[in-house]
């Protein structure tokens, strides 16, 4: 895999703007699971004024044409929203969906993931 992520900084790293590019190549024995790849990825992270509070969202793309048949385009959302608290602990809510759409059906899925997490940090 080779590619490139910049991030742009703005605020004292307050908020946040990230964009990149991934070519990846994956090399399996067998043919079945070998594939070229190409993955866009854009994202962002935004510290409101209230209290804190960091929102972010990053969103990727792969496309992926394997050395069989077979082709597919992954899309990828995670959203995050957590809010510091007190004695170092971070509260967070996230969002991950991740749909894979193939032309051979039965890698064709669709999952969506929801967690709430409590962090300390020391």
């Amino acid at each position: 895999m080779v590619g490139f992520v910049h991030v742009f900084r703005f605020g004292a790293d307050k908020h946040l703007l990230r964009f990149g590019y991934q070519f990846d190549l994956e090399d399996a024995e067998g043919s079945n699971f070998s594939y070229t790849g190409h993955r866009s990825l854009a994202g962002g992270q935004y510290t409101t004024p209230w209290g804190g509070t960091r929102l972010r969202y990053d969103y990727e793309i792969h496309f992926r044409a394997y050395t069989v048949r077979r082709k597919d385009t992954e899309q990828f959302h995670f959203f995050r929203i957590e809010k510091p608290l007190p004695n170092n602990l971070t509260l967070s809510a996230e969002y991950q969906g991740d749909f894979n759409e193939s032309n051979i059906a039965v890698f064709d899925f669709h999952r969506n993931v929801f967690s709430l997490i409590l962090t300390w940090t020391y």
